[in-house]
């Protein structure tokens, strides 16, 4: 995730399907995994002159640690390691994940696009499958796992079923264990997919 999208309708969203699956599970945390990258921002330009947006605006539209601000279901917690290099940033959260062992977790993989593509190679826009793998391999029971995706196919052919396969299969389930939450009214381009850990 970088800063420069962060507070649009997705995000609405986003926290809308939290906050309801923090109360369907009765989780103690969330932890938001933000694959957190760094972001440029465009200047402003006045009467021909370019200048900075101000460390304050972006401060309050752009600010991810806003979240605490909310009344939740449960504690949020925020996992903002820089996201450039996958094998240190991974070895990182599953420390972190091993650390809350016994508190009933929401573990909510926030990437740029989701899930990694099947035709292309990797880049830190996604989640790799492997990766998915080891996370759900770390939490514990009555855990639930929750990966932001982003559409996938612009030529318009149906994408939400074969992502949710491809979660399933990463993280050996059925299909049907898989579950999704939508807002197709306030961005139809992204979905949900959550699947609560059994033993």
């Amino acid at each position: 995730m970088r800063p420069e999208w962060y507070g649009d309708k997705r995000d609405l969203l986003k926290w809308a399907v939290l906050y309801h699956i923090a109360a369907e599970f009765n989780s103690d945390i969330l932890l938001q995994v933000a694959f957190f990258r760094e972001s440029k921002y465009s200047e402003v330009r006045m009467n021909g002159k370019e200048r900075d947006i101000p460390k304050d605006i972006l401060s309050h539209f752009r600010n991810l640690y806003n979240i605490y601000n909310m009344n939740f279901k449960c504690e949020i917690h925020l996992f903002d390691e820089l996201f450039d290099n996958r094998g240190v940033y991974l070895k990182a959260l599953l420390k972190k994940i091993i650390g809350y062992k016994g508190k009933r977790k929401i573990i909510f993989l926030d990437p740029d696009t989701g899930l990694e593509p099947q035709k292309t190679k990797s880049c830190l826009k996604h989640v790799l499958e492997d990766e998915v793998k080891k996370i759900w391999e770390a939490m514990d029971p009555k855990d639930v796992l929750v990966v932001y995706q982003h559409k996938t196919n612009m030529a318009g052919e149906p994408w939400k079923d074969s992502k949710r396969e491809q979660l399933a299969k990463t993280i050996n389930t059925i299909k049907e264990a898989v579950k999704i939450a939508q807002g197709p009214k306030i961005a139809d381009d992204v979905v949900f997919f959550y699947v609560a850990r059994e033993k």
